[in-house]
């Protein structure tokens, strides 16, 4: 079985900060009830099933009423359930890190220590286990050794509860990025799920995360666009612009990127939605949507009764204020008023449809503002030739 790494003797005698241990605490005390087996859950629901659990199985009752109460934050039930479950099967690393984790939510952690030293001599596969030394390697120094551990732990299990706000972690520090970056450029089994986020996750995080797929790309190369699509668009929507830029750049070298508004002509790339720097159409059943020749136009038809937005592109903008001109067409050539614009932060906002064909705007400050294309209800085929903008 594995002996305790250098981290672990590095560790030994050494003073803990408590506040040190508050983020991993957590992290260990939320991840529990993620994981065991058929039974743990049976045992789980009611005093009464986990007394019925017959003697030679009784340990996995007991450690899933550690789990029970430790994700509950009751400390004292989960040091007593995980004492027990020790007595019963000491073969089990599960035992030894439930005690350390109560352990170290009590403040003892000089006793976590000694009872996650214990978990070691179990292996690499008990998370709880892996969070202690990866947390006691962070704050060795030993960066590698913790980017190794994390690597382990998402190997295992990729979608941990907690996993995001413990690897923030690396993710914060140079060093701590640098190792986890060296890991992301040899694609490890973990990567998609580690770049499978969405706009509920803090954009802190995200910036960073996208800080470790830009150095991946540096390390080895662009890995495609696909892979870095989700992440991309997720920083575009929470007005992370250049963030976005820099990660799309890495992997995918031969696209455009975030264009800057205000230098001209705008249209065109109305066919390239799988670009999240293009023009996207927003879907809608009642609007027709036709994307015509090469993309430089787009012919769009409202049937619903309200008016819709029916496209929208990401844009660098100057403070200030922005006139955006279009020229759109209705079916006979000639132009028509049916079509409006609008330029916000973030979603954008019903025009006001005055029969122009240009307005003066000026957005809120953000890193990212969103033009807008519009069309009226019962408007027939418009189609929407070109559209520009310039500074006021």
């Amino acid at each position: 079985m594995p002996k305790p790494d250098q981290a672990q003797q590095r560790s030994q005698g050494k003073p803990r900060a408590v506040a040190r241990w508050g983020l991993a605490a957590l992290t260990l005390a939320y991840c529990v009830a993620a994981f065991g087996s058929a039974m743990d859950r049976t045992s789980e629901r009611t005093l009464a099933a986990q007394a019925s659990v017959p003697g030679p199985f009784r340990a996995f009752a007991d450690i899933a009423q550690a789990r029970l109460a430790l994700n509950s934050q009751a400390a004292d039930q989960g040091l007593d359930a995980a004492a027990r479950a020790i007595r019963s099967r000491p073969i089990d690393a599960a035992g030894p890190s439930l005690l350390g984790t109560a352990l170290a939510l009590k403040g003892d952690l000089a006793g976590a220590d000694a009872a996650f030293r214990v978990a070691a001599a179990g292996g690499w596969r008990d998370p709880m286990t892996q969070i202690y030394w990866a947390n006691e390697s962070i704050r060795s120094g030993d960066w590698d050794l913790a980017a190794s551990r994390v690597d382990a732990l998402m190997r295992a299990h990729p979608r941990l509860p907690g996993i995001d706000e413990f690897r923030a972690q690396l993710e914060n520090d140079p060093r701590g990025l640098e190792a986890l970056a060296q890991l992301i450029a040899r694609h490890p089994p973990w990567l998609q799920s580690y770049l499978s986020v969405d706009t509920s996750m803090p954009a802190d995080m995200l910036v960073q995360r996208g800080l470790v797929m830009e150095r991946a790309g540096a390390l080895s190369g662009p890995a495609g666009c696909e892979l870095v699509r989700t992440l991309t668009a997720t920083l575009l929507q929470l007005g992370k612009g250049a963030a976005a830029d820099r990660v799309w750049r890495a992997h995918c070298p031969a696209a455009t990127g975030l264009a800057k508004l205000g230098s001209g002509q705008t249209s065109g790339g109305f066919g390239q939605s799988d670009d999240p720097f293009g023009w996207q159409r927003v879907p809608g059943g009642e609007v027709r949507y036709t994307v015509e020749g090469d993309g430089r136009a787009v012919t769009v038809e409202n049937l619903s009764p309200s008016a819709q937005l029916v496209a929208s592109r990401p844009y660098a903008v100057d403070p200030g204020a922005v006139t955006l001109t279009w020229d759109a067409r209705d079916a006979d050539g000639d132009r028509s008023d049916k079509i409006d614009l609008s330029l916000d932060c973030g979603v954008p906002t019903r025009p006001p449809f005055g029969g122009a064909t240009s307005r003066t705007v000026t957005a809120g400050e953000c890193g990212v503002k969103t033009v807008g294309i519009w069309v009226a209800s019962g408007s027939g085929p418009v189609t929407v030739r070109s559209i520009a903008a310039k500074p006021r």
